[in-house]
């Protein structure tokens, strides 16, 4: 028995050595690209509780996302910024976003034209899926060249995707009605996708931990 022990805690050492490794030689490979060719932007409210978001379909194999790169700007607005990015399964009444996949919470965005990026994410997702960026305070709402000047943020868009697909429409949640609304007749949103093929490191390690934690139980109720 004391044999058979010392089996599994080196079967379980042999294990962790190989997982990071394993996370430590596979690169996260581009899923989604849409950032070469600008078109125009998508402008909203720095506030608006609204989320646009991008229905679309990944390339590769890969369906585990670690992280997620969006293209924006601003203007007139302050210091303090925040938004969220939800990731949302296209499983609702007409195909419409339904089931949330992931949430990033808030998180300060930058005061400038920028990239911004969200790593360490880990969640999979189907091959299409629908991603949203929102906002939270009043309303508002224009497609390219608006006539007024509010306080805004933009999300630029670009097209066509150099790998995946989308459409060119977009989905809204109407700040009033809460139900999402498909915007027909525009380009597609600038974002990158990174994803990988196996799970977050930290949850392979974990399992092998726990092998030898039981190794070690078992010695110990042996002897």
């Amino acid at each position: 028995m004391k044999r058979f022990s010392a089996c599994l805690v080196i079967t379980a050492f042999t294990f962790i050595t190989i997982l990071i490794n394993t996370t430590t030689t596979f690169a996260d490979s581009i899923v989604y690209d849409n950032t070469i060719t600008p078109t125009y932007g998508v402008v909203f409210g720095s506030g608006s509780s609204t989320e646009l978001g991008d229905e679309i379909t990944l390339g590769g194999t890969d369906r585990i996302i670690t992280d997620f790169i969006f293209y924006y700007n601003t203007f007139n607005v302050g210091d303090g910024l925040t938004a969220k990015i939800r990731f949302y399964k296209n499983d609702g009444q007409l195909g419409i976003p339904n089931t949330l996949l992931y949430d990033s919470g808030s998180f300060t965005l930058p005061v400038s034209d920028g990239i911004y990026t969200l790593n360490d994410i880990f969640v999979e997702v189907p091959d299409s899926f629908t991603w949203t960026f929102s906002w939270e305070t009043e309303p508002f709402e224009c497609i390219g060249w608006c006539m007024i000047t509010p306080s805004f943020v933009s999300l630029l868009t670009y097209d066509p995707p150099v790998v995946g697909f989308s459409d060119n429409y977009y989905w809204s949640l109407d700040y009033y009605t809460s139900s999402w609304i498909k915007e027909e007749g525009a380009s597609n949103f600038g974002v990158k996708i990174m994803a990988t093929s196996i799970p977050e490191p930290s949850t392979l390690l974990l399992l092998g931990s726990g092998l030898i934690g039981l190794a070690g139980l078992r010695k110990r109720f042996k002897t």
